[in-house]
């Protein structure tokens, strides 16, 4: 097979795995143009080089370290005669990517500083990202053998796909340390782009083949906390959305002055210093991660809402204070009767409502706060 029908084979056979031996066949450079001089200047594999054709007859695989990344360079035997003659000439430069730091003046100047005047097939790998991808175990070294090599912009989504082809769909989160994160480490998700030399731990979810389905009790395993550096925040430092407290009671021993956790002698109060405290018992949702106990005692202020809103009493109060509507809101039954009866004491006790909502010194009866409006 000739020269044309080569390029005219490699030109409509697809490109997939399966193909890939043929098409590595149909582009072996030619003979006494430099490969086996090219491979010994690249790689630590000395390669035979002779001033006849045809020197080198087995494939001779080299390897070149670039960052971390071992990457495979092969000296093929050449195909065409005459080739070192000179009968194929000139320069064609072709590029699968953006060039951003090299060009075709460059590759020939490179050309020139090697010697390599007769090269027919010069094939330049470019390396943009190298991510090393441990298997998390303690006081684990981790060194450049252990990383794998991406593409430039990978994300965690094609680092799984590239350890391995279910560890997308088992995947629950990962924990990278590297420039990609803006503190490190830090707990990301699929689509994470990932950066060169990033570490990455990658959490799976387990799966109970009997069960078919992640119970509840895997989802409240307490987390070791003797790591304090790691990326889960202490159970105790969770928000009120990701805990589920107690509701704080009015102590039946509130006439004596003894107090107990999980019991207010009293509840209410307008500052913060007026506000009485005390313990009740926590436990974390499940399935939210955190280190720690998942059970805890956290303190709490002795306030509750029972869905009074000063707004719409103090309007109830200007407008209709008259009728006694903001004492009936309120909770004060007997006291609004009396209002209503003498229509707001003539005119004195409507106005004095007003006077104590916007001092704070009416509130409601049950001792509950103002509904916040945040």
């Amino acid at each position: 097979m000739g020269i044309l029908e080569k390029i005219a084979e490699i030109a409509r056979t697809q490109k997939n795995k399966a193909t890939e031996y043929h098409l590595g066949l149909l582009k072996v450079g030619f003979p006494s143009v430099g490969k086996s001089t090219l491979l010994s200047s690249m790689t630590t594999t000395h390669s035979e080089a002779a001033n006849y054709e045809f020197t080198t007859l087995t494939c001779i695989p080299g390897v070149i370290n670039y960052q971390g990344a071992n990457i495979q360079l092969l000296d093929l035997p050449g195909i065409i005669e005459g080739a070192s003659q000179g009968k194929i000439g000139g320069v064609k430069f072709t590029h699968t990517v953006p060039l951003t730091h090299c060009n075709e003046k460059m590759i020939l100047n490179l050309l020139i500083t090697l010697r390599l005047f007769r090269v027919s097939f010069l094939k330049l790998i470019c390396l943009p990202i190298t991510i090393f991808i441990p298997c998390y175990l303690n006081n684990y070294n981790l060194g450049p053998e252990d990383g794998i090599i991406l593409r430039a912009g990978a994300t965690v989504e094609h680092c799984c796909h590239a350890l391995h082809r279910t560890l997308a769909s088992q995947f629950r989160y990962a924990i990278v340390w590297g420039t990609s994160t803006k503190f490190s480490p830090q707990r990301v998700g699929l689509h994470h782009k990932l950066d060169h030399e990033d570490v990455i731990q990658v959490v799976v979810v387990t799966v109970y083949k009997a069960v078919e389905r992640i119970t509840s009790d895997s989802c409240s395993i307490e987390m070791d906390d003797s790591f304090p550096e790691g990326p889960l925040v202490p159970c105790t430092f969770l928000p009120e959305e990701f805990v589920e407290c107690n509701i704080p009671e009015l102590s039946p021993n509130a006439n004596n002055g003894t107090k107990e956790p999980g019991f207010c002698l009293r509840f209410g109060g307008q500052r913060a210093e007026d506000v009485e405290w005390t313990s009740v018992s926590c436990q974390v949702l499940p399935c939210i991660e955190c280190r720690g106990k998942r059970n805890f005692m956290r303190e709490v202020p002795c306030i509750k809402y029972t869905g009074h809103h000063f707004l719409s009493t103090l309007l109830y109060s200007v407008l209709l204070g008259v009728v006694a509507v903001d004492r009936f809101c309120l909770g004060y039954s007997a006291i609004a009767v009396g209002k209503l009866m003498t229509l707001g004491g003539l005119g004195v006790w409507w106005i004095i409502d007003i006077f104590l909502l916007i001092t704070g010194n009416l509130t409601p009866a049950d001792d509950s706060n103002w509904e916040p409006y945040y």
